[in-house]
């Protein structure tokens, strides 16, 4: 058990209870998960990398995104932020539970995806704005709902210089132009859109072995 400098003791449940709140939304059998449960899952991973282990990458991407972002944005958006910044971090471990690590998609680019996807379901920028140029606004919504388990049609309700204020600090707290946070944001779509596929295979799977005569 490690402690970090400025995350709370019980950082991993509420990490957890938001995945698994997430997950329950979207009508999914989640067990409960104590800390037990997972050092136990832990101790698993770590014999399988012989105790050899880097902090995760998305992670640390996300923390420099959201320390720029924090305070270019100040106490306004503050809230809404840290909603953002959960929400990721629980999205960032189901992609990477579901999927094998590729230069196609490395952790910088999941996590650019998925801090634009999450800042436009938490009605911070209008989906359209980033909207990918190979992609019509229809053929971008439906992978945009294909990668959310509720498929909520995204709202924005921030007035126009609002909207523009968030766009220009999240080109400047990522350093990349909106065409290439919308490229990273169709890619993160479609992986995350096969994770919920895969979560959900793996649910009907386990559940049809549930039933199964003795």
């Amino acid at each position: 058990h490690r402690a970090y400098p400025g995350i709370p003791e019980d950082c991993w449940k509420v990490q957890t209870d938001e995945l698994r709140t997430w997950l329950s939304s979207a009508n999914y059998d989640v067990p409960e998960v104590t800390e037990h449960v997972l050092l136990e899952q832990e101790k698993g991973v770590m014999r399988v990398l012989q105790w050899r282990i880097t902090e995760p990458c998305a992670q640390q991407w996300s923390l420099a995104f959201f320390t720029r972002f924090v305070l270019l944005a100040g106490p306004a958006f503050q809230r809404s932020l840290q909603q953002v910044e959960m929400k990721l971090l629980a999205l960032a471990k189901a992609v990477i539970m579901c999927r094998e690590a590729s230069s196609s998609l490395t952790h910088s680019t999941l996590t650019l995806g998925l801090l634009c996807l999450c800042i436009v379901e938490a009605g911070l920028a209008p989906l359209a704005d980033l909207q990918p140029e190979n992609l019509s606004a229809q053929e971008w919504l439906n992978l945009y709902l294909q990668s959310q388990p509720n498929r909520l049609h995204p709202t924005c309700h921030l007035t126009a210089p609002q909207i523009a204020q968030i766009l220009q600090i999240l080109t400047m707290s990522t350093g990349t132009s909106l065409v290439e946070l919308s490229a990273s944001a169709q890619r993160v779509a479609v992986a995350l859109g096969a994770a919920l596929r895969g979560i959900r295979q793996v649910q009907q799977q386990i559940q049809a072995r549930t039933h199964e005569p003795i």
